[in-house]
């Protein structure tokens, strides 16, 4: 190996090292699903409320978490499809994270049942 390739490779060593350190606070901190009725519909300009089963769902495009925030095409999916479940009394199973110490549920993924 040369000289320079092994010079790359350390400080790509140290990168990744140094990226892991300083990583912010505000990771994923819990997940799960629930599977049930949608009651609750709600919108507003940049976040999407959907209830299931009595719990609160929330999808935003800033959540303070990266990996939770989501597209406003996205949040329109969403919108469509827990509409749909509401309207049609199917039921639908929400995947969630939360971010950091909040106890607020963030949308991650919603599947629209077919029973």
């Amino acid at each position: 190996m040369t000289l320079l390739k092994r010079s790359m490779s350390a400080v790509a060593g140290l990168a990744a090292t140094v990226a892991v350190i300083v990583a912010p606070a505000t990771a994923l901190a819990n997940s799960g699903n629930n599977w049930g009725y949608v009651s609750v519909v709600e919108s507003g300009a940049s976040t999407l409320l959907i209830q299931v089963n009595g719990f609160n769902y929330y999808a935003a495009s800033n959540t303070g978490c990266t990996e939770l925030n989501q597209t406003l095409d996205t949040l329109k999916v969403f919108q469509s499809m827990a509409q749909a479940a509401l309207e049609s009394r199917h039921t639908v199973n929400m995947y969630w994270g939360t971010c950091g110490t909040s106890l607020t549920k963030y949308i991650t993924f919603l599947d629209l049942n077919n029973d």
